[in-house]
């Protein structure tokens, strides 16, 4: 009994002495303390601060960090505290692991397993180091990269990792900045009640911004301008030609016509972007004193109108090329007259081309038979029901693409002074 006391008494005085010298080892990781920093330097990115000087024993080392799971990286210095290298926390223990390996590299110093890295100053610009690195981010292995001071000592690291998520979140950021600005510019609802006349224009973005753009302007005592447009691709180089278009469309002097706004809108997108970006749209000069309506349609297509209870599609007679295609445009025109109640429809192909779970698209007999149902009410109402639809239709497939649509209700009230 007296013996079995003592091996329990040696056995806790040797546990005792293990945690005791592992206390004692704690001290050999050192910790930088980083600067308050501004800007969108790569500084603000650093995920670890720990370094070892290159003399210590990798024995004890490995103890510390098995200490300190939340550490995967420690720098490697020298005697003045200079960044010579880097120490990965997975790949050494899967060396110390290996068999002997403990053994073999207990009495050597941590310098002797340390890995070469690129070398940054901590003030470097994101982006200028994202060029830097960009080959090595597209690959799936995480690397660590060792960040200095302005003279030269340890300051930090980072990882490809860190730098992904960061660059993510920069993304993130512009995107809602940019939708933001975009629908400053193309209003997710837009509405004007007149005394013959009442419009109602509505967008929906797939991906927050895109190149779906409609504008509704009066230009003259009862003439109107409303187009709507879609932009070939989506996303940012997409939504930055819906605001080209905005700009133009808002400066042009339409008391020229349509026809020529038409022209110069295609030598600009053709000589600016060299068929890398084009568009489709319909554009309508509408006077509201007649009910008179002329139409270009620039190879869209999507123009319907509902009256006395039947939906029929506007079919161009001329076939116009999409805009920025080709240098010289000849845009041909189609006349129509509205008579009261008349209700005309403007859409893009989003709203058709939507599919379901079950990879069948939303078409167009669905959007007709919602026209149908709801064509007699306000046109809020339409675009709300419109929408509804489509969501229901859609379940939880994504929104494949950018929605817009234009309403237009003639009610031929005789003219009133305004």
């Amino acid at each position: 009994m007296i013996e079995r006391e003592r091996c329990q008494v040696k056995s806790l005085m040797s546990r005792v002495e293990q945690q005791q010298e592992k206390r004692e080892k704690r001290n050999t990781l050192g910790v930088y303390t980083p600067e308050h920093i501004h800007g969108e330097v790569i500084g603000k990115i650093a995920s670890s601060f720990y370094y070892v000087n290159c003399d210590e024993r990798v024995d004890d080392v490995a103890d510390e960090l098995n200490l300190h799971e939340d550490i995967f990286a420690v720098g490697v210095v020298n005697g003045a505290r200079k960044a010579i290298g880097v120490i990965v926390r997975k790949e050494l223990f899967d060396t110390l692991s290996k068999q002997y390996g403990r053994a073999l590299y207990r009495d050597k110093n941590i310098g002797s397993m340390m890995m070469q890295t690129t070398m940054f100053h901590y003030r470097a610009n994101v982006l200028s180091v994202t060029d830097e690195l960009s080959t090595f981010l597209s690959t799936q292995a995480i690397r660590y990269y060792l960040l200095l001071n302005d003279s030269g000592e340890f300051a930090g690291i980072f990882s490809s990792k860190d730098l992904l998520i960061y660059l993510s979140s920069i993304t993130q950021k512009d995107i809602l900045l940019a939708k933001h600005l975009q629908l400053c510019i193309v209003r997710e609802e837009l509405e004007y009640r007149e005394d013959r006349c009442h419009f109602f224009g509505a967008v929906k973005m797939a991906k927050g911004v895109g190149g779906d753009f409609y504008s509704i302007q009066q230009y003259a005592q009862g003439k109107w301008i409303v187009s709507i447009c879609d932009v070939a691709g989506k996303g940012m180089p997409a939504a930055l030609i819906s605001v080209l278009l905005s700009g133009m469309s808002s400066v042009f002097n339409f008391s020229d016509g349509l026809r020529e706004y038409l022209n110069r809108l295609n030598k600009y997108i053709y000589n600016t972007f060299n068929l890398e970006s084009f568009l489709t749209g319909i554009f309508i000069d509408f006077d509201d004193t007649m009910g008179k309506i002329q139409i270009f349609d620039m190879g869209h297509s999507y123009c319907f109108l509902y009256r006395n209870g039947q939906l029929m599609q506007i079919k161009s007679r001329n076939d116009n090329m999409p805009i920025g295609i080709r240098e010289d445009l000849d845009p041909k025109m189609n006349r129509y007259t509205l008579i009261q109640g008349d209700l005309l429809i403007l859409l893009t192909d989003g709203i058709e081309e939507q599919k379901n779970p079950q990879g069948e698209i939303y078409g167009m007999n669905r959007v007709y038979r919602v026209i149908k149902k709801y064509g007699g009410n306000g046109l809020k109402r339409i675009k709300d029901e419109l929408i509804s639809d489509h969501e229901l239709f859609r379940k939880n497939q994504p929104q494949r693409d950018d929605m817009t649509m234009i309403f237009l209700r003639y009610t031929g009230k005789p003219l009133h002074a305004r």
